[in-house]
């Protein structure tokens, strides 16, 4: 198994990065639009549509505001014809920037069970 770790600087404050995170019924209009088509809640999942036509449920294991942890794990994966079908636990997370600066903010999502044939192929 490979790790995807993607960090990525963005000029907002870690309050409002965390507010749009977990809100997880939200990730085709506040987190990506596009890439994400539509976002349905059941109970402790959500069902997700990406661009491309597959559909994860994930299932929301915790949502830490202490931390601003999100931990979500795919338990259903209903792929296009092209994507690798892979069961996996994913975190994201928003903190302060290392700039110090109260609006830069260090999103960081990771996902530690990639199956090898699938690296490279997350952007």
């Amino acid at each position: 198994m490979a790790s995807i770790y993607k960090e990525i600087l963005i000029d907002a404050n870690a309050e409002d990065v965390w507010a749009a995170v977990r809100d997880v019924g939200a990730v085709h209009r506040r987190l990506a639009p596009g890439f994400v088509v539509e976002v349905r809640l059941e109970g402790d999942s959500r069902i997700v549509t990406f661009a491309n036509g597959s559909v994860i449920r994930e299932l929301i294991v915790d949502i830490d505001d202490m931390r601003h942890r999100l931990v979500y794990a795919v338990v259903e994966w209903r792929p296009n014809t092209t994507t690798p079908r892979c069961r996996s636990s994913r975190k994201a997370r928003a903190a302060p920037g290392s700039s110090g600066s109260p609006t830069c903010c260090r999103t960081i999502w990771r996902d530690p069970s990639v199956p090898s044939s699938s690296k490279g192929q997350a952007s």
